[in-house]
Order: structure tokens, then C-alpha cells, then sequence
């Protein structure tokens, strides 16, 4: 089932999201406009699912597969990075060694 959910986010077939969630005491405000009544959310109490979907309640949600993909790679170049630091310090505390070896023989 993911393998098939990950293809229709690929091919493009499914780019939205919902959501399920309960709001907080107080945390939503109410105003009609004519027969039309709009809640604004100021504050959730729990967000408790969060689904990719054909057909969202909102269309402002999105759902992408890019997103893990650039995830993935920051994660990969931040481990490159942790890796490099990691030998730059090795390789400067070697040559500080060894330039003190140097400095011992030079004193003999």
C-alpha cells in the first residue's frame, strides 16, 4: 500500500492533504457573512491525523514527494558535512603531533 501511494505522489495523481485535529478552549473564532459562516483556527488542541488525499476539505493543502526527497538530502549532506569536520579535526591533531616529534628530534 505505500509503495502504491508513493506512486500516485510521484506521477502527480494525488497533491493534497486533510487533517484532523480539535481546537483548544477558545481557540477559534466564528463570523458569518451573509448565509456563510467561516472559523478561523487561532490555536489546535491535538492534530491527530494528517492524510495525503484525492479530494482535500481545503484546497491550500498540499502533499509532496519531493519534500522527503529534499529531507533526504539535506540529511546526507549534513552527515558529508559532520564526516569532513570530523577529518579535519583528526588530520590537524596528527599534524600537531608530529610536528612535536619534529621539534623533539631537532632538540636532541
Amino acid at each position: 500500500m505505500g509503495e502504491e501511494l508513493l506512486s500516485c505522489l510521484d506521477r502527480g495523481e494525488i497533491d493534497s492533504s486533510s487533517f484532523g485535529f480539535t481546537v483548544r478552549d477558545g481557540g477559534d473564532v466564528w463570523t458569518r457573512n451573509g448565509d456563510m459562516y467561516e472559523r478561523v483556527v487561532t490555536q489546535f488542541d491535538q492534530i491527530f491525523d494528517v492524510s495525503p488525499v484525492y479530494n482535500p476539505a481545503y484546497l491550500e493543502t498540499t502533499c509532496d514527494l519531493r519534500g522527503l526527497e529534499t529531507l533526504k538530502a539535506e540529511e546526507r549532506a549534513a552527515e558529508e558535512r559532520q564526516i569532513a569536520e570530523s577529518k579535519r579535526v583528526a588530520l590537524g591533531k596528527y599534524i600537531a603531533d608530529l610536528k612535536c616529534k619534529i621539534n623533539k628530534i631537532i632538540q636532541k
